[in-house]
């Protein structure tokens, strides 16, 4: 495994524009050994926490989408209820 190879905690927290406590969670949630920011990690290691960290967007935005869905739908029948009492 030759230098280029391997990516520093920091430099993939910078790529995906997150802080470094997120890719250390996510890297320990990987059983990947790290110790800090500064720690070197194989590039396929840096792709399961990307891929982990993708998933957990994806969820995160369809909780988000369902909730807005939901938040939507009393509103509409919260309007529909003051106007049939006008």
């Amino acid at each position: 495994m030759t230098l280029s190879d391997k990516i520093r905690i920091y430099e993939l927290s910078r790529d995906l524009n997150l802080e470094n406590k997120d890719i250390l969670d996510a890297a320990q949630k990987l059983s990947i050994s790290v110790k800090s920011h500064s720690s070197s990690i194989s590039l396929d290691d840096a792709k399961k926490i990307k891929n982990l960290i993708n998933n957990k967007n994806t969820k995160n935005e369809k909780i988000i989408s369902v909730n807005k869905s939901i938040s939507n739908t009393k509103t509409q029948k919260k309007q529909q209820k003051n106007s049939e009492l006008q």
